[in-house]
This record gives C-alpha cells, sequence and structure tokens, in this order.
C-alpha cells in the first residue's frame, strides 16, 4: 500500500457540503460517502462525528 499525499488539500476549501440524504441524522453529504465507502465502517458518534474506519486509497 502506498503513502497517500495531502499536499495542497486543504479542508476549509470545502465548505459547500449539503446536509445529506437524511438531514436528521447529522451527516453531510461527505460524511455520507465516507460512510458508504469504508473498507473497515467507522464508529458514527453524536452528530455524525466518525472515528475509526479505513478506506482504499490509489
Amino acid at each position: 500500500m502506498g503513502t497517500d499525499s495531502r499536499e495542497g488539500y486543504q479542508r476549509t476549501a470545502f465548505k459547500h457540503w449539503n446536509a445529506g440524504t437524511q438531514p436528521a441524522d447529522g451527516c453531510n453529504a461527505r460524511a455520507e460517502v465516507l460512510i458508504s465507502e469504508a473498507v473497515d465502517a467507522p464508529e458514527i458518534g453524536p452528530g455524525c462525528r466518525l472515528t475509526g474506519g479505513r478506506w482504499w486509497s490509489n
């Protein structure tokens, strides 16, 4: 498995994430994608705070 590079990435540049398919669950579109694409699912805490999990990257 290679090493990921996040050079130039700034999370704050992406303020447009919508409320997701079920706004009441607190998971925005970013969190929903992370959950759906996880190889090992993250724990989903209050307000859809994600911890743990594992994703495949190429």
